[in-house]
């Protein structure tokens, strides 16, 4: 288990807002990181909710492969619901405050010890972190129907770390709803509109992660492109649907333990990620999307996800 609160969802909210894109129009990704940016003195309030459903395993198969790898852990489902507050600043600069509520139902850790293996149940809950991101649209080619902006972030560590099992054993650091540490996020988002119901978001975000408590949750590499078709031509005949196909990558390395890089952790996931986007008003859009994973290539045994789904509400003022 990861940092339940990722950094493209704090940023990945479409914003685009230029002489070829509606102003406000809902763009490609619930993943991908546009290039777009706010107009000035815009607000936009985002509720998000984000779902993963694991490969299904018992307490008894824990204890067994906890007993050829040092431990194991999985968890049924997860959902976070989190809220954001977004502004444009000026018309090429927005900054996003976003954080959340981690659940987590039928957890097992199982732990190998000098008594044997004992296995804990939990249904961890509690605030994650709070991420606080800025957006520069550095780059917008009206005659390239293109934007390009830099993106740069940073993660508190306002989470529950305290969360434990149903034998009073703290969870590890990775299994809380709040990671303990500080992080970083940097990247950039591209944003290009090729056709007049076309829009095509991709992004690349390097989250590098601070040690806490002897512990340092490994850094990750996220990378995606999504592609959006308006079904309606006139973008202002409420309500206009979207729908959208998106392709996600993510690497994530080794955690540290004291130190010592963590082989049972880190590895890297592909997904594919259809949606669909509803724009019922000028002020509202409200969009669902399902990431299915492609290929899981994990270090060590470790709990593979069936699905994911997104839901997003974005109110804009």
């Amino acid at each position: 288990m990861r940092s339940h609160l990722a950094p493209y969802a704090v940023v990945a909210c479409a914003t685009t807002a230029t002489a070829h894109i509606r102003p406000l129009d809902s763009g490609a990704g619930f993943h991908a990181v546009p290039g777009s940016t706010l107009p000035a003195g815009t607000w936009r309030i985002s509720l998000r909710a984000d779902g993963t459903n694991f490969r299904d395993s018992t307490p008894a198969e824990a204890v067994e492969i906890a007993s050829g790898q040092g431990r194991y852990d999985y968890v049924q489902y997860e959902h976070v619901e989190s809220a954001g507050i977004s502004l444009g600043v000026t018309d090429t600069i927005q900054i996003d405050a976003r954080t959340g509520w981690y659940t987590g139902s039928g957890f097992v850790q199982a732990t190998d010890g000098p008594d044997g293996v004992a296995a804990g149940v939990a249904d961890p809950s509690g605030l994650t972190d709070t991420w606080i991101t800025s957006r520069w649209r550095v780059v917008d080619d009206p005659a390239m129907k293109s934007q390009a902006a830099l993106i740069a972030g940073v993660r508190l560590p306002t989470g529950d770390d305290e969360e434990r099992l149903d034998d009073g054993t703290l969870l590890d650091p990775d299994d809380q709803p709040g990671g303990g540490g500080v992080g970083f996020v940097f990247g950039v988002g591209w944003t290009q509109s090729p056709a007049h119901q076309l829009t095509v978001d991709a992004s690349a975000l390097w989250t590098e992660n601070r040690s806490h408590d002897g512990f340092e949750e490994g850094d990750r590499f996220d990378v995606a492109i999504a592609c959006a078709w308006r079904v309606q031509e006139d973008a202002s005949a409420w309500p206009t649907w979207t729908l959208v196909a998106e392709i996600l990558g993510e690497w994530t390395d080794h955690d540290e333990r004291d130190g010592v890089s963590d082989g049972i952790s880190g590895g890297s996931s592909l997904y594919g990620a259809p949606g669909v986007r509803c724009r019922f008003s000028e002020h509202g859009a409200l969009g669902v999307s399902m990431p299915i994973p492609i290929s899981q290539e994990l270090e060590g045994h470790q709990a593979e996800e069936r699905f994911r789904a997104t839901v997003t509400l974005d109110l804009y003022f």
